[in-house]
């Protein structure tokens, strides 16, 4: 887990809501955050998702969104394949901080916005 960061409750995500997405590895996501909780019901829309509190306190969730086995079935992808990722939030600057410990740095972020 990356200092600073930890692993809270699921209630903790309710008036969260989509804020922006990453695209990074799964395994990329364990290394830094630690194993996430995993859906495992057909028709649920995640398959696995990381409900984290930042180092500044805020709420983030990091989750995949209907492209996952649980939601498509035989045609959606395992949580291995999927490198596109959703971050929940109450704040838009969740996304930086997300960013930031995954080691994408400003650069990075000015680069996919052009």
């Amino acid at each position: 887990m990356k200092r600073g960061w930890r692993q809270i409750d699921r209630h903790a995500i309710f008036g969260t809501c989509y804020q922006g997405e990453v695209i990074i590895p799964y395994s990329e996501l364990c290394k830094t955050f630690g194993a996430p909780e995993r859906w495992e019901e057909p028709g649920d829309k995640i398959d696995a998702q990381w409900i984290l509190q930042s180092p500044r306190g805020h709420v983030v969730s990091i989750y995949n969104y209907k492209d996952g086995f649980n939601y498509l079935r035989k045609d959606g992808m395992s949580v291995e394949q999927i490198d596109t990722w959703h971050i929940g939030g109450k704040k838009k600057c969740i996304i930086l901080e997300v960013y930031q410990a995954l080691g994408m740095g400003l650069e990075f972020i000015l680069e996919e916005a052009l």
